[in-house]
């Protein structure tokens, strides 16, 4: 069995096999799934976005990593459970 994993891994296989599942697995989630459990907790989630106005009072860009650092550690010592910091680095 492990020998026909590796092939089949190979060729993507089971990529292929779950791009065609995936709305029938969506479809069957919304008709028969918990609605509590499928609902999105917006009001749980915080997106800081960094703009023109940001970065004018910042007198830099990009931002330094010494000061990402330090965005990520404010917002852990406030609870965040989950940090994603998405940014083109030089």
């Amino acid at each position: 069995f492990f020998l026909l994993v590796i092939p089949a891994e190979y060729f993507e296989i089971f990529s292929l096999l779950e791009e065609q599942t995936i709305s029938v697995r969506h479809i069957l989630r919304q008709n028969y799934g918990d609605p509590e459990k499928m609902r999105f907790p917006s009001e749980q989630i915080v997106l800081v976005n960094t703009d023109e106005t940001f970065f004018k009072e910042y007198k830099s860009f990009p931002l330094r990593r010494t000061d990402i650092g330090k965005i990520a550690e404010n917002l852990k010592t406030l609870g965040a459970k989950v940090i994603a910091i998405d940014l083109l680095m030089d």
